[in-house]
């Protein structure tokens, strides 16, 4: 989903930290109706374009030395299959999909669970637990899922 913000911060520094946490653009007010509707046309086109080669390509993703091929539900790490459940995988499409944000137990709960049912937020840990042993079967120093306390989890960045 894109995102673009419309805010009255228009220092430098504000428009860094808002693309640097995630946002397509960044405009700021005030902004003349034709300038928004022409950049959210933009954006638009972009993220259709994007669609269309990720649907021809088939849904892999590449981040570092892990790869996600959503449609075979496998993950490699360093070329190395991963077995993973399908509630794992989920969880590691999560936190690569905003690899170096941190996400809550309660975002990830949303992005693995496909009903409504009550479960205790704390099953997030023992799915992270799960995936840190299992990747650390293909890597023992594997040290990617970083847990910001109080927090949640996140994907580290290998920069």
């Amino acid at each position: 989903m894109p995102l673009i913000l419309l805010t009255s911060r228009d220092s430098e520094v504000d428009e860094a930290l808002g693309l640097d946490l995630g946002a397509d653009d960044y405009i700021s007010k005030p902004a003349s109706n034709r300038v928004l509707l022409a950049r959210i046309a933009a954006l638009l086109r972009r993220h259709a374009s994007l669609a269309s080669t990720t649907a021809l390509l088939g849904t892999t993703r590449q981040l570092g030395a892990l790869q996600l091929a959503s449609e075979r539900l496998e993950a490699r790490f360093a070329g190395t299959l991963v077995p993973l459940t399908v509630t794992e995988f989920r969880l590691v499409e999560a936190l690569v999909a905003r690899a170096g944000m941190v996400r809550s137990r309660e975002q990830l709960l949303d992005a693995i669970r496909e009903d409504d049912s009550v479960v205790a937020e704390r099953l997030v840990d023992t799915y992270v637990r799960s995936l840190r042993r299992k990747f650390e079967r293909v890597d023992p120093h594997f040290d990617r899922i970083e847990t910001r306390v109080g927090a949640g989890y996140r994907w580290r960045d290998e920069s």
